[in-house]
């Protein structure tokens, strides 16, 4: 539309007249033929306006998003006031780590709450040695993973570690453990050797000498109470046990037992005939034990080395040296038999005569070393008993023949 300006006469065009004259000279001016009708054009608006002609784009008024020109909710499905596009749901327990006051639908089923023992934050509600594990939770065993009895799943270590289950596993060492199960680098190689030299006498000395393979190291050898690095004991016949020890870090052992044998004792068998006068007394000995090599030596009680075919009465010795020097001795006595006289009958009473089993046997003088024999009727020994002393009246007792 072409807006127009009037006096009834004519009509121009805006440009050609000023407004604030034409009004003083009596014109009138059609402003809606002039510049059309200001409003909203646009339908969607709250505020649109059919008649309007003219919309400079800031005369329109619209709603917020999901709300009408009234500004209730186009959807509001549960009648909150909020709209079903504008609804959060959450968790509105005030226990759970998530509660939020700022939700519009509860849905608890969104609720996170804390593990048992502990806060929202992850902590510990109780934890008395600050080690991150809750107190209810601990578990109380061995903490020290080299330990026998080591356990992984241990919080707190409460209990006595164990080491014993520590040694030398393997099976060709010295000090192998049968009961280990963890190698400690103990293990170790030291074999000892010995050899045993019998005593050469009955009641002598022998010899052991021991020697050791499986280390470079310098070592001691140990009999008893004595030590050396020798390896040679002189000691008497017996058995014995030998320990080796090194000077290495490991501090290595290993004992053996030997056997040092006894010679045999030289046992001597000597006997002599008696002297009938002027030294006719003739000894005789043999021997065994020993190396079998024998040399005999007769002395008499003063140390005398006499011949033993022509001894006079008295006490002697024999001493047997066999060939590695060994000795040993044994006495002989030469009785006198020249001169010998009938000894007297021995005069006794024995009562009663006969007897039921108890006698009284009286002699007039003191008899010692008496020999007492009792034969049955046809001469056979039933009863005998030596060295008796008899005086005056001694009483026995047969009753048991």
């Amino acid at each position: 539309m072409t807006p127009s300006i009037s006096n009834g006469e004519a009509v121009h065009s805006p440009g050609e007249i000023g407004l604030g004259i034409l009004a003083d000279i009596g014109w009138s001016v059609d402003f809606d033929a002039l510049y059309g009708l200001y409003g909203c054009t646009d339908d969607t608006a709250c505020n649109y306006d059919p008649a309007a002609t003219f919309d400079d784009g800031s005369n329109c008024i619209y709603t917020e998003d999901f709300l009408d020109c009234d500004g209730n909710c186009l959807n509001d499905t549960d009648g909150d006031m909020v709209c079903d596009e504008l609804e959060t749901a959450g968790c509105t327990d005030m226990t759970a780590c998530n509660y939020d006051d700022t939700v519009t639908d509860t849905d608890n089923t969104l609720c996170e709450y804390a593990e048992t023992y502990y806060d929202c934050d992850g902590n510990c509600l109780i934890d008395t040695d600050g080690d991150g594990v809750c107190d209810e939770l601990e578990i109380d065993g061995c903490t020290d993973d080299t330990a026998c009895n080591y356990d992984y799943t241990a919080t707190d270590s409460t209990v006595t570690c164990d080491f014993s289950c520590y040694g030398c596993t393997d099976m060709d060492a010295t000090n192998y453990d049968i009961d280990a199960t963890m190698d400690d680098n103990s293990c170790c190689y030291l074999v000892i050797s010995l050899t045993a030299t019998d005593a050469l006498c009955n009641g002598g000395y022998g010899i052991i000498t021991a020697t050791f393979t499986g280390s470079t190291e310098t070592v001691t050898y140990t009999l008893g109470d004595e030590s050396n690095e020798t390896g040679e004991f002189t000691v008497s016949a017996g058995t014995y046990t030998v320990t080796v020890t090194d000077s290495d870090a490991n501090i290595c052992t290993y004992s053996m037992e030997v056997i040092v044998g006894e010679a045999a004792d030289i046992v001597i068998t000597a006997s002599a005939t008696g002297d009938t006068g002027d030294g006719t007394g003739v000894g005789t000995a043999t021997a065994e034990g020993g190396d079998g090599n024998y040399t005999f030596v007769w002395t008499d009680s003063y140390g005398n080395e006499i011949d033993p075919s022509a001894m006079a009465d008295g006490d002697y010795v024999v001493t047997a040296t066999d060939g590695n020097g060994c000795t040993g001795t044994v006495d002989v006595i030469v009785d006198d038999t020249y001169g010998l006289n009938d000894i007297d009958p021995l005069a006794f009473g024995l009562f009663p005569n006969p007897t039921q089993g108890i006698v009284t046997l009286q002699v007039s003088t003191l008899m010692e070393d008496v020999r007492l024999q009792v034969l049955d009727a046809i001469g056979r020994v039933v009863f005998t008993q030596e060295d008796i002393v008899l005086q005056d009246a001694t009483t026995f007792d047969f009753s048991g023949i």
